[in-house]
């Protein structure tokens, strides 16, 4: 069994097609298919000599706590088979509350060859060690379970002491966990790897986004009526919190707003652009790096769809329709791969995704330059996209340009990856102790 991340889920059919070497048959889950448990039922009932590989999206498991289509026919599967199994970027089961690390511990306790593999394994902090080491085995760690852990290695503090500010006894936890590591360094296997490089472009927002970024900052809500003009009702966007105002300004910077329309009959999330595509200064600012990249195969990241669809628009009007290939939870799985494949060979130019679905898994080392219209919150998710095109096969120096909206969150994301820091994780913390300051420094 094979457990991934949804979007790279038939990348592990090509790596067995290209890897194994004993004849298999392979099986990926897709539980919305008509007949799906009595197909896959009849599948398990074939030629019980063979090997049989099943690939899983760990999104197939994450919907409840030991149910679900997928997990019932896992379940199956495990009780009349012997069984391996792999969590592919083994940082998704790192939360010892979540349905998916359930799920698939318990499928894994009836497992005989467990196997994790990540290239992140701690991002937040060692708290992110417990799920991963407890799905190998419980024995490894041994405390017993995730509150035990909690209370022999990290030291608690902020607001009614539910906050970890720091970690203790972290000599003895790496003495227990090493002997069950095998690590190999992407130096040391890819020798002649050309460097990295960095760079960041400032961007000087239009009017119309500075005066909703600097009013949004100062009092956690603000009219839309200059922006929606064609609306009867003045619309107003209000920050219930600090992380979803962090969102809002970030959207802001990128060149569009949502917001809640009470209008109708029912509530409706809608989106707004602040400035048309061709007047909004990040779009030019990426244009203009791409000019100057004689050509460049590029990828491009976006956090939000609406900004994807901007660059598409702009970058398509621009080289073409067939120049740009989009990569996102809202494109199916076949358009996928069949745009993957297009940017691998050449066809399209412009690969645009965001890193939450095209951060892991995928190999895109003919491009040469990555740009990031807006980053992620998650440190992992920029840590893993920034490896799509710096890998084996990788040729030339890769460049990594941000842009960079000036006197705004931008600056305060940029500070957190080069700390190598999670910004939402950061936000919460600063919260609990109380420093709301460090925030909007």
């Amino acid at each position: 069994i094979v457990f991934c991340p949804y979007g790279i889920r038939h990348n592990w059919v090509g790596e067995f097609e290209t890897h194994c070497p004993v004849d298999y048959d392979t099986y990926v889950i897709d539980t919305s298919i008509h007949n799906f448990e009595k197909k896959f039922g009849q599948w398990i009932l074939q030629d019980k000599e063979r090997l049989k590989v099943v690939i899983v999206g760990m999104e197939s498991i994450s919907a409840k706590e030991k149910d679900g289509k997928a997990y019932k026919e896992l379940c199956q599967f495990v009780n009349t088979h012997t069984c391996g199994v792999v969590v592919d970027e083994s940082q998704y089961i790192k939360s010892h509350r979540s349905n998916r690390t359930t799920n698939a511990t318990d499928i894994r306790s009836r497992c005989k060859f467990p196997v994790v593999m990540t290239g992140t394994p701690i991002t937040q902090g060692y708290t992110d060690l417990y799920s991963q080491f407890d799905f190998l085995s419980p024995d490894i760690i041994g405390v017993g379970d995730f509150y035990s852990f909690r209370g022999r290695y990290c030291i608690m503090g902020g607001f009614q002491s539910k906050t970890i500010v720091d970690y203790t006894n972290t000599d003895e936890l790496m003495d227990l966990v090493t002997p069950w590591v095998f690590q190999v360094k992407k130096e040391d296997v890819i020798k002649d790897l050309p460097p990295k490089t960095y760079q960041i472009r400032e961007v000087e927002m239009s009017k119309e986004q500075r005066k909703l970024y600097d009013e949004v900052k100062r009092n956690r809500f603000a009219s839309l009526k200059d922006i929606i003009k064609h609306h009867g009702d003045d619309i107003e966007l209000i920050c219930e919190n600090v992380l979803t105002m962090y969102s809002a300004l970030q959207q802001i910077a990128g060149g569009f707003v949502s917001y809640w329309d009470e209008s109708g009959e029912t509530k409706t999330r809608r989106l707004s652009r602040i400035v048309p595509v061709e007047k909004n200064p990040s779009i030019s600012a990426l244009i203009d790096v791409v000019e100057e990249s004689a050509g460049a195969s590029t990828i491009i990241w976006a956090r939000y769809r609406e900004e994807i669809a901007m660059i598409s628009e702009a970058l398509r009007g621009r080289y073409g329709d067939g120049s740009v290939v989009e990569y996102h939870g809202g494109v199916s799985n076949d358009d996928r791969q069949q745009g993957k494949q297009a940017f691998l060979d050449g066809r399209a130019r412009f690969f645009i995704a965001n890193a939450e679905t095209g951060g892991t898994g995928l190999t895109l080392n003919t491009a040469t330059l990555t740009i990031y219209y807006s980053n992620d919150f998650k440190l992992v998710n920029r840590q893993q996209s920034e490896d799509r095109n710096h890998r084996i096969g990788q040729k030339n120096a890769v460049l990594y340009v941000d842009l960079v909206r000036t006197k705004t969150i931008d600056t305060k994301i940029i500070k957190a990856i080069k700390d190598k820091k999670d910004l939402a994780n950061y936000v919460k913390e600063r919260i609990a102790m109380g420093k709301l300051e460090d925030i909007f420094e």
